[in-house]
């Protein structure tokens, strides 16, 4: 796939092309195969931009009908206002979307991150064939697609790219928000295939290690719950995978800049969304 040098050039002429944002890439692999990569924390902002790379949907070429494959599993946060963007885009063109999708897959990452897509995506109405996975091979299992994992395995390459990542780097990540309790460099070298030593040489060849790619996934873990639960800072270490809270304060302070309870009273959503029905 070629990038496309913009928004309006994407939407303009989508097929074998892509399209980066700030934490998402769009793409179109073939006129009956098309999706999109999603990571980190998206905003409003970034929700706005994604949905005018989606109005591709509405292209002549895409008019038979088409398998939309999702990969959210870099995401980090599910922020409320970024999903009323997505809503309201969705609900918009949910007629089109209905009558174009024929099987649309999503993988979501473990956590709450996960839950929060999985439960809230099927709320907007689709009437289409939705589920949602955590594997690939799970994916390409239900779709049937031969051509599926090939190209979505071109898009994660090029979302690596634009964001520095090898994919080595990118699995630990995934795996990573998954084990936050007893995550080890061992057990993590034999989920990935490689011994412990060569796990921990292209740590630094990224300029990062075991511990501090730990932490990292212990503190989006802490901060999402900060922001989407009323659990106490006590539990939210626990199940961040600390020990007490004391080790979170410290580690979290160090990352984020602030303590747990400062950053949940600034950043907490007063209310959750209403996710209207056409």
């Amino acid at each position: 796939m070629k990038r496309a040098r913009s928004i309006e050039d994407f939407v303009a002429e989508p097929v074998g092309r892509y399209q980066i944002g700030r934490t998402h890439l769009v793409w179109c692999h073939s006129p009956t195969l098309c999706g999109s990569v999603h990571w980190g924390r998206p905003t409003d902002a970034d929700a706005a931009a994604l949905v005018r790379r989606l109005e591709i949907c509405r292209h002549p070429a895409l008019a038979g009908g088409f398998d939309n494959v999702i990969d959210a599993r870099a995401m980090e946060s599910f922020d409320w206002p970024a999903f009323g963007v997505v809503s309201d885009f969705v609900r918009r063109r949910l007629t089109t979307l209905n009558r174009l999708v024929r099987k649309h897959a999503i993988l979501v990452p473990p956590g709450l991150v996960g839950a929060l897509v999985a439960g809230l995506l099927p709320l907007l109405g689709p009437s289409y064939p939705m589920r949602f996975f955590a594997t690939l091979e799970e994916a390409q299992g239900w779709n049937d697609r031969p051509d599926l994992a090939a190209a979505l395995d071109e898009a994660l390459r090029l979302a690596d790219d634009a964001r520095g990542l090898t994919p080595l780097l990118r699995s630990l990540r995934h795996r990573l928000d998954g084990a936050l309790e007893h995550a080890s460099v061992a057990m993590m070298a034999r989920e990935l295939a490689i011994s412990p030593r060569s796990l921990q040489r292209e740590l630094e060849r990224q300029n990062t290690s075991f511990r501090l790619e730990l932490a990292r996934a212990r503190v989006r873990a802490a901060c999402l719950l900060l922001e989407t639960s009323d659990e106490k800072i006590e539990v939210i270490a626990r199940r961040a995978g600390w020990g007490t809270s004391s080790q979170m304060s410290s580690i979290f302070r160090r990352h984020v800049g602030e303590t747990p309870a400062a950053y949940r009273a600034q950043r907490r959503t007063a209310a959750k969304p209403t996710v209207e029905r056409d």
